[in-house]
């Protein structure tokens, strides 16, 4: 979503960040990608990135199993619950990032009904590094030390964040 002709764009990666919030990024598009804000990453490369999108977004979806499995899919031809559409948005992410390029396995398998909708997922919860040659690679973990599964309790109803709401727009 952000290359330039088939490459990677520290202006476009840059654009879209401030329009999720996210501070800039350091680091030209043959260097690892890091936050331009106080301890920000270090070692964000697109391998990594995908690391921590398997390590960190399976563990949390597969945390939330009940929860989300409970409520209502946001577009049912994808999942029949809001588990499954996670678990789907997940394998398809991984995919369409092309994350096996970097020796990252999806850690989803999905069950699908005869329409492509997914009804059922599994994990697999085992830590990944990268492992392409050449790529710079960090603890694919959130923080040393913690378990990479921290279940923090939303309040109900629960409200994202938005910056304009903070501004009094």
């Amino acid at each position: 979503m952000t290359l330039v002709n088939g490459q990677l764009s520290r202006p476009k990666t840059n654009l879209y960040r401030l329009g999720v919030g996210q501070p800039l990024v350091i680091g030209g598009t043959a260097q690892p990608f890091g936050d331009s804000g106080a301890g920000g990453q270090q070692a964000d490369t697109p391998a990594n990135f995908c690391a921590h999108m398997a390590n960190i977004q399976t563990a949390f979806i597969a945390a939330d199993q009940a929860r989300f499995g409970g409520n209502p899919s946001p577009v049912p031809a994808t999942g029949n619950n809001l588990f499954t559409f996670l678990a789907a948005r997940l394998s398809a992410s991984f995919t369409n990032l092309g994350c096996g390029a970097f020796g990252v396995r999806n850690t989803v398998t999905l069950t699908r009904d005869a329409q492509g909708a997914a009804t059922a997922a599994t994990f697999s919860l085992a830590p990944q590094t990268p492992s392409q040659p050449g790529t710079q690679t960090t603890q694919a973990t959130p923080f040393p030390g913690v378990p990479p599964v921290v279940v923090i309790p939303i309040p109900s109803p629960w409200t994202p964040w938005t910056p304009w709401t903070s501004m009094g727009y």
